[in-house]
């Protein structure tokens, strides 16, 4: 079972480009886009946002056929089931638990009785961290997680990388996983580029450095 433990590459500059994509489909202007992004800066690998029951169905998508013939070979990045299982099952019985609160507050006859005002003041508490928790899991750690796995990548295939002082990545990823992304990165010491696919040009508004495509 892996660790989720962060460890910058050392003698490396790694640029990672992340393309804001909440689908694997592309139009015939987003391929274009793409294709001179990965041929412009040698792209050594592209990584992808993926939850393990979309993996089957990603093969048939017009993404994975344009990596193929650019023969840019490509990873499937998420966190783990057993580390987003465990996690849910914590936040089921948090919601479990709510439920039963719920329950029992309307059960109360007197609902300004001081046992009401507690139940009551309780529960909006527990809702709260539920609701930070779900956000939580869902952008920060799960931010985390791409990046290990992103660096374990770059680790597996160190030999082969070997004699290149600087890798280009271009990751694919929802919007709302970008800014947590973008920090854990820079955090480690590489350099994002953040864009939307437009036609001739980069949007690299939230960008740590900038990039052209001419």
């Amino acid at each position: 079972m892996e660790v989720l433990e962060l460890k910058p590459i050392k003698n490396k500059k790694i640029f990672v480009i992340i393309i804001k994509k909440n689908n694997n489909q592309l139009t015939q202007d987003e391929s274009v886009f793409i294709k001179n992004i990965i041929e412009k800066y040698n792209v050594n690998f592209a990584t992808i946002t993926l939850k393990p029951t979309e993996v089957e169905s990603f093969k048939e998508t017009n993404l994975a056929m344009l990596l193929n013939d650019l023969l840019t070979p490509f990873f499937l990045v998420d966190i783990p089931s057993y580390a987003m299982g465990y996690l849910e099952s914590e936040i089921a019985e948090k919601k479990e638990k709510i439920s039963e609160l719920e329950k029992e507050y309307r059960s109360l006859e007197d609902k300004t009785s001081f046992k009401a005002e507690n139940l009551k003041s309780w529960i909006e508490y527990l809702k709260e961290e539920l609701q930070k928790n779900q956000q939580y899991v869902n952008t920060k750690l799960k931010a985390q997680w791409i990046v290990k796995k992103i660096l374990d990548i770059v680790r597996f295939y160190e030999d082969s990388l070997y004699y290149e002082d600087i890798l280009y990545i271009i990751h694919f990823t929802p919007e709302e996983l970008v800014l947590d992304l973008k920090q854990t990165l820079e955090e480690l010491g590489i350099f994002v580029i953040i864009c939307e696919i437009k036609k001739n040009y980069l949007n690299t508004k939230y960008a740590s450095t900038k990039l052209g495509v001419n």
